[in-house]
């Protein structure tokens, strides 16, 4: 019996991000997904063409018929646009828990801001987000902006900053474990002594990016060098997928968000150099075990 994860996210029809991003990762881990389309968009590398939400209605038949026959393990969510379908999902998953499923973990990637800082929703889908959905989640995975926009302030600015901003999210909005992704390290800050080193060693003078993660443990930190690459297309949704194809496996929730950033850091430098699209940013190769496009 392979370990299973409903997706519920948007798909993108560059095949990047989004639902293709979240069903690749789970593959390259091992698991079977199942899914729920939560919008359609029209885009590539070069941008968004088109996005066509799909009724709260269909997105719960969806979910309900994965939930009743496939019984999934885990489930994650991605881009979800409108109030409605927030609210929507985010009761179906807390009623699905309540019945006793999705017992290894509901994953929530609040997909508010893109890495530039760029808004992507409405303050009115945030506040859902915030008082909705995140208290439903086991691991929440916001980037720096998204955690400002939920907190309702600047994004972290430091690793200090960070550090606060992942506990205050944690204890203020009900996620068990908060994710807090891509905290700088500023001149003059320095790891946790108990911080975990991902992928190759820490490379001299390289810009350093630390994930804060938040628990009932307590607080670690997990730091990788930055790879120097254009194709970070979809890297959240690669890095959600990727902690919840890791619970539904069985492991605990800090080993899960490990193992799924050390699978993350190696696709992404696998697929440094990789060349797909004309646009900005490009998608990386999440079969890179298998699929060399070097």
């Amino acid at each position: 019996m392979p370990p299973k994860v409903l997706l519920i996210s948007g798909s993108d029809s560059g095949g990047g991000a989004g639902l293709q991003a979240d069903v690749k990762a789970c593959a390259a881990l091992g698991c079977y997904s199942a899914n729920a389309v939560s919008a359609l968009t029209a885009q590539n590398t070069v941008g968004v063409h088109g996005v066509f939400g799909v009724p709260p209605a269909f997105v719960l038949a969806q979910m309900d018929a994965v939930l009743d026959d496939i019984a999934p393990d885990a489930a994650k969510t991605g881009m979800l646009a409108t109030v409605d379908v927030i609210e929507a999902v985010a009761g179906r998953l807390a009623a699905a828990v309540a019945a006793g499923g999705l017992a290894k973990g509901v994953v929530v990637d609040p997909v508010m801001a893109a890495a530039s800082g760029d808004a992507l929703v409405e303050p009115d889908a945030v506040a859902a987000i915030r008082d909705a959905l995140l208290p439903v989640a086991t691991v929440a995975t916001p980037n720096r902006f998204e955690a400002g926009m939920l907190l309702g302030e600047a994004p972290p600015a430091s690793l200090a900053a960070a550090r606060d901003a992942a506990a205050r999210l944690r204890t203020a909005r009900g996620a068990r474990c908060v994710v807090l992704k891509g905290a700088p390290l500023g001149a003059g800050e320095a790891l946790a002594g108990d911080a975990a080193w991902v992928g190759p060693p820490r490379a001299p003078g390289a810009a350093v990016l630390v994930d804060v993660v938040c628990g009932d443990w307590g607080t670690r930190e997990l730091a990788c060098n930055r790879v120097d690459t254009r194709n970070t297309h979809g890297t959240g949704c690669t890095y959600a997928s990727a902690i919840a194809a890791r619970l539904a496996a069985g492991l605990d929730t800090l080993d899960a968000i490990a193992a799924a950033k050390a699978y993350l850091d190696a696709a992404l430098r696998a697929s440094a150099d990789l060349r797909v699209g004309t646009g900005t940013y490009g998608p990386i190769n999440h079969a890179f075990e298998t699929a060399n496009w070097a």
